[in-house]
């Protein structure tokens, strides 16, 4: 995913994504893709690790500690959102751990119907999380969610959405909107 996020960037920063719409050449594709191409994302050079690191503290009392589940296309296509949830979570009193060891999802093997591998891949995530002895996982990418249900494994769906109901709570009660 991060070569695919190299040549987006390069495609879009070159002068590539200008020319190919300028001389046609999107006209020879069907019209879903060039609706897809037209609202595409500017592609990140970086992703959340390269340009903040693997840990991120707190900022004032520590309230606990949170794995972020980066996601290969939000590393890509949304890594400015990535880097916000950590800042974010860090001002609401939450060490982030970013796991190096956590890989793809799965979400499209799953989408697609490609069940084994994404079984797989949860495995591989699991232990990550785990590894990382964390309080929680948080992602930000909607589609982790559905794919955790459907793998059926209860460690994978513990992985994705598990963790102590309290430090959701405690974060809540600490940065609630006041009306006054």
């Amino acid at each position: 995913m991060k070569l695919l996020g190299k040549s987006l960037r390069l495609y879009q920063k070159s002068g590539l994504q200008k020319i190919a719409r300028g001389a046609g050449v999107m006209k020879l594709f069907p019209a879903h893709m060039r609706e897809m191409e037209q609202i595409l994302p500017e592609a990140a050079s970086k992703g959340v690790v390269e340009r903040i690191g693997e840990r991120y503290p707190a900022k004032g009392e520590r309230i606990g500690t949170v794995a972020l589940f980066r996601g290969c296309i939000m590393d890509v296509l949304f890594a400015d959102t990535n880097v916000n949830t950590v800042k974010l979570l860090s001002e609401a009193g939450f060490d982030v751990v970013i796991p190096k060891t956590q890989g793809c999802c799965g979400a499209l093997h799953a989408h697609s119907g490609e069940m084994d591998q994404a079984r797989e891949l949860a495995r591989v995530n699991v232990k990550a999380f785990k590894d990382a002895g964390v309080d929680y996982i948080v992602s930000n990418a909607g589609g982790l969610r559905r794919p955790a249900r459907r793998i059926r494994s209860p460690a994978a769906r513990g992985c994705v959405l598990g963790g102590r109901r309290g430090l959701v709570r405690e974060a809540r009660r600490r940065y609630q909107h006041d009306p006054r």
